[in-house]
């Protein structure tokens, strides 16, 4: 077999960044910084984007430097912080993990009672969007990335429609208004938004090692994704109500729902089965690809720590919990994005890689990559306060 070339390596490696940043994230991102306002929205994706990217260079260069085929993040906080570190990696990667699968789940089903006029049987449709998904997954690997790459492709086609559709029904006066009160509890999904950094190692392993053409894929992949979000946002703000019933962005955060939700309710006629299309495709290729992290990560917890590896244990471990809690709780869509973001996507690829940027720095004296890493976690440490605030009650929405 003729072996890829390296542009072909570093393409295939852009796309399946770009493949991973837009799943639940794009869903959830113009609900709530579209509530923000157009201004403060920018602001916080090009801050926040920046910030993620910066972690992720960090990540990087600690995969380059260990070229381990079989690299686990949890081994490499333990090896700077500790067994405390290798722990607090663990219990957030399985946050992550979860509460993803969790929203993926609930919005899935959101989008399907939607499209279908059957509000009230979230439940039913859960079970049945779950039921093919982990079918999809028992099939094995290679049924996986075929159907994945097929979806990507489909979303792509999807994306381009809806933004063509949208353009006819913006009305420009939407972007004027602002709420710099809802902005802090906008930035939690712009985390989400921005997570790439599990795949890090397979992109790393995939072209050779190299931290340089590492850092060029991940920067390119992440400025493309960044146009997206903001055409995105710009025909979502344009083009949905911002409160004026269910069919709104302060209806849409109500509710915990998509965005696509309330978008294909204004746009109307066939543009409510493409926008929902869009939506499963992204869910879906999102909740498989993470569906393999979970697997991988559970069945290298429960190696290490009870010695068993039965295929139907880890297989309980990985789906179940995810699937039970948004069974119980399906209107947990916005709710799970937040968590995750605001506290296990903080911790783990934002706080945990920041102190490992600073003790490098201080080893290899330098000030200013100092400076970078101590502000990026300052950013970081002060969204986990924010969300851990909001969870417990002590801050609430005013809308």
């Amino acid at each position: 077999m003729k072996a890829k070339s390296p542009l072909q390596s570093k393409t295939t490696m852009c796309l399946l960044i770009i493949g991973c940043l837009t799943g639940a994230g794009i869903l959830a991102l113009p609900v709530q910084i579209g509530i923000a306002g157009l201004i403060p929205a920018l602001a916080g994706m090009f801050a926040l984007g920046a910030c993620m990217l910066f972690s992720g260079m960090i990540l990087a260069y600690e995969v380059v430097d260990s070229r381990d085929d079989l690299f686990h993040y949890p081994t490499l906080f333990g090896r700077y912080l500790g067994a405390t570190g290798k722990w607090v990696a663990i219990g957030a990667n399985a946050l992550v993990i979860h509460g993803l699968m969790v929203a993926y789940l609930a919005g899935g089903a959101a989008v399907i009672t939607r499209f279908l006029g059957k509000y009230n049987n979230l439940p039913l449709a859960l079970m049945l969007f779950f039921t093919v998904l982990f079918t999809v997954i028992l099939c094995g690997k290679r049924m996986i990335h075929r159907g994945s790459s097929m979806l990507i492709v489909a979303m792509w086609v999807l994306f381009g429609l809806i933004m063509y559709i949208s353009q006819k029904h913006v009305q420009v006066p939407r972007y004027n208004s602002i709420d710099w009160k809802f902005f802090p509890f906008s930035l939690p999904v712009i985390l989400t938004a921005y997570w790439y950094h599990g795949i890090i190692p397979n992109v790393c392993r995939h072209l050779e090692w190299s931290f340089k053409d590492t850092i060029k894929v991940m920067a390119i992949a992440v400025l493309i994704a960044t146009l997206m979000y903001v055409a995105w946002i710009l025909a979502a703000i344009g083009v949905v109500p911002l409160s004026s019933g269910s069919n709104s962005l302060t209806g849409a955060f109500r509710q915990s729902l998509p965005v696509t939700v309330p978008m294909q309710h204004v746009l109307g006629g066939k543009s409510f089965l493409i926008t929902s299309l869009f939506a499963l495709a992204a869910l879906t290729t999102s909740y498989i690809s993470m569906s393999l992290g979970a697997i991988g990560f559970h069945e290298d917890l429960l190696r290490h720590v009870i010695r068993r590896k039965r295929r139907e244990l880890i297989l309980a471990v990985s789906f179940l919990p995810s699937f039970f809690i948004a069974l119980f709780f399906p209107n947990i869509f916005l709710k799970a994005v937040n968590l995750v973001g605001g506290v296990g996507i903080a911790i783990l690829y934002g706080i945990l890689p920041c102190i490992i940027g600073l003790i490098r720095s201080r080893r290899d004296k330098r000030f200013w990559y100092s400076v970078a890493c101590g502000t990026s976690l300052l950013v970081f440490a002060v969204l986990l306060c924010w969300q851990t605030l909001v969870e417990f009650g002590v801050f609430k929405p005013h809308i």
